[in-house]
């Protein structure tokens, strides 16, 4: 049920799919089906059951979502499981401790931070990444600063561009290949039989390797104007 005003709020159950567009939209009583949403402050604070399609600035999940999320934000922070795969694209992506996503991540950010677990794996292109979570799945992470302090335990590829901290509570459980200026001492965070590969084929050239701002920043411009765009659509 699209509108014209600016604050929803969802106060009854939904019984089907929901269309939702406001510049504030909370969700208050569970969506037993889809919910695409679209505006600017977005909270959803019950239980959409299946897919949950959503634009916007800010956007807090404090309530479980039953499949996939497909999201577009400024600022997207998860507080609550997520049952499938998360596809998102944001200036920020924050997993909250304590949460747990049972599908895959597949994320172009600015800052990303992992404080839960991902059941799946993860692909990652950031400017900055953190995990003190931990991915049961594989982990595919280009960035420019990377900071470990949980653990990854399935195969793992990084590059780091700039900066990399991993610290003493930081684990690798499958084999680590990884692209930085320089070989880093990854034993001490290597599981019993595990080996760590340096491969200064994975940095690309510095030119193009500079290229990861601008290129976020044309992303997040293309982001605006899709957001913009599905939220003409619902109002309309």
């Amino acid at each position: 049920f699209p509108s014209h005003d600016k604050m929803i709020n969802v106060k009854e159950r939904v019984e089907g799919d929901a269309y939702l567009a406001g510049q504030t939209v909370r969700i208050q009583e569970k969506i037993v089906g889809d919910a695409i949403i679209a505006g600017g402050v977005l909270d959803i604070d019950a239980t959409i059951t299946q897919d949950a399609i959503i634009a916007g600035d800010k956007i807090t999940i404090n309530q479980e979502i039953g499949d996939d999320i497909r999201v577009a934000g400024s600022t997207v922070i998860i507080k609550a499981d997520v049952q499938g795969d998360i596809i998102a694209f944001a200036e920020t992506l924050i997993i909250d401790k304590d949460v747990t996503i049972s599908g895959d991540i597949i994320a172009f950010v600015s800052k990303f931070q992992l404080d839960g677990q991902v059941n799946g794996n993860i692909k990652i292109a950031s400017v900055d990444s953190t995990i003190t979570g931990t991915v049961l799945g594989d982990t595919k992470i280009r960035t420019a600063d990377f900071n470990l302090e949980g653990t990854l335990v399935g195969k793992t590829e990084f590059v780091a561009e700039q900066s990399v901290n991993i610290t003493e509570s930081a684990k690798f459980g499958n084999t680590v290949n990884y692209g930085h200026t320089k070989e880093l001492d990854l034993k001490p965070n290597l599981e019993e039989g595990v080996t760590a590969n340096f491969d200064s084929e994975l940095l690309q050239s510095q030119k193009r390797s500079k290229e990861i701002m601008p290129n976020m920043f044309s992303g997040m411009l293309v982001f605006r104007i899709l957001s913009a765009s599905l939220v003409i659509l619902l109002v309309a």
